[in-house]
């Protein structure tokens, strides 16, 4: 056997080897899964049953101040769904202790309970 017969054989066998082992690889691949949403959801709403929703009171009122969302009690330092008598008495100490330019601050987390007691 000459080196050119073998250098040829090895090559045949390669390509007959790469086309067997791309149409063995097409046939063995998954086809992917079908996703049938509706009647997951159907599953999902007949096993749990609507819950009854209670009277709950947010109690946190929130405002924004330079583009951030603060919560008014927690502000002033009141408890959530206070008075707004006791609102108003920690509102005036702040203000009596705070500098010029943390006014506006302490300022719109007093008017956001206001705001909320009054509608």
């Amino acid at each position: 056997m000459t080196s050119q017969l073998f250098f040829i054989c090895n090559v045949v066998l390669a390509i007959l080897f790469a086309i067997w082992y791309f149409w063995s690889r097409k046939s063995l691949a998954t086809k992917p899964t079908k996703l049938n949403l509706r009647e997951q959801l159907l599953k999902h709403h007949k096993s749990h049953p609507p819950v009854a929703r209670s009277r709950e009171r947010d109690l946190s009122i929130q405002f924004v101040f330079n583009g951030h969302n603060y919560d008014s009690y927690e502000v002033l330092g009141a408890p959530a769904g206070a008075p707004i008598s006791v609102v108003t008495d920690l509102y005036q100490k702040i203000i009596a202790s705070a500098s010029p330019t943390e006014f506006p601050f302490y300022e719109a987390a007093f008017q956001a309970v206001l705001a909320r007691t009054r509608s």
